[in-house]
């Protein structure tokens, strides 16, 4: 019979950080496609020939597709096992590399509501991950670190995406923070060795009808809905206002949004 210390060395045998690094990295160069459409506003409006309202849209339809995956999310790990679904996340992260080369605008949007689906996916699966393969002890630091790689991402692509655009191009350097999740993915599906039993149908469609009836889900959805819609208009619009009315170079503007992130 396998005791409690054999499970204990068992478990400690699978690559554990490598999987942790990877869970945050992913997540990270996520951040870095998201918002590393922000310092290339002007170049993107340019290049598909559209006003700052339809443009607006390359980073909402982002949101949006975070806003409903989540859920389909959950249910997709159940039925087909974590690994596989954090995998399907991640073809879709990587689906970013080609987003900047598209020509039409409503190309732009469709692909970048699955790469949306993508982070959406790896965002709410990276719990799920952390709750398999580390200890009760080990959990709070790994999602720590998890909850704050989007912004890091964030703060990487604003600070180092003008720089880069300068020496590469705007659309090779969006491809290059896709190229970089593409890493993260080859080492998910080399490494990613996440052992999760798979629920039945029934099993899964009770937990989260359930967990529809708990009050606080809706409290907690609610009450994060503004600061979220408040954290996208200060992340997409503050800086266009910044270089528009006060005549402020967009590096320096960049900076101070990397303050807020």
């Amino acid at each position: 019979m396998e005791t409690a210390i054999d499970k204990t060395e068992t478990k400690k045998e699978k690559p554990t950080y490598l999987i942790a690094f990877i869970l945050f990295g992913m997540y990270v160069s996520f951040g870095m496609s998201w918002m590393g459409v922000v310092p290339l506003f002007k170049e993107i409006l340019t290049a598909l020939n559209i006003g700052k309202s339809e443009g607006s849209w390359i980073i909402a339809v982002i949101s949006m597709a975070k806003s409903i995956f989540p859920i389909v999310a959950g249910i997709v790990a159940a039925r087909i096992g974590l690994n596989n679904a954090l995998r399907i996340s991640a073809v879709l992260i990587v689906f970013g590399v080609i987003i900047p080369w598209l020509q039409n605008y409503i190309f732009w949007l469709v692909a970048r509501f699955l790469f949306g689906v993508g982070g959406a996916m790896w965002v709410t699966l990276m719990g799920a991950a952390t709750m398999q393969i580390f200890s009760a002890k080990e959990r709070p630091i790994v999602n720590a670190f998890n909850g704050v790689a989007v912004n890091i991402g964030v703060i990487l692509a604003l600070t180092f995406t003008i720089s880069l655009s300068e020496k590469f191009g705007w659309q090779m350097t969006l491809s290059l923070y896709s190229l970089i999740s593409a890493i993260f993915a080859i080492l998910l599906w080399i490494f990613g060795d996440i052992s999760s039993e798979k629920a039945s149908n029934s099993d899964g469609s009770v937990k989260y009808t359930d967990t529809l009836k708990l009050p606080v889900t809706w409290i907690i959805s609610i009450s994060f809905t503004g600061p979220l819609a408040l954290y996208l208009v200060f992340n997409t619009w503050l800086p266009i206002y910044y270089q528009e009315a006060f005549n402020i170079p967009k590096l320096q503007t960049m900076g101070w949004m990397t303050w807020m992130n």
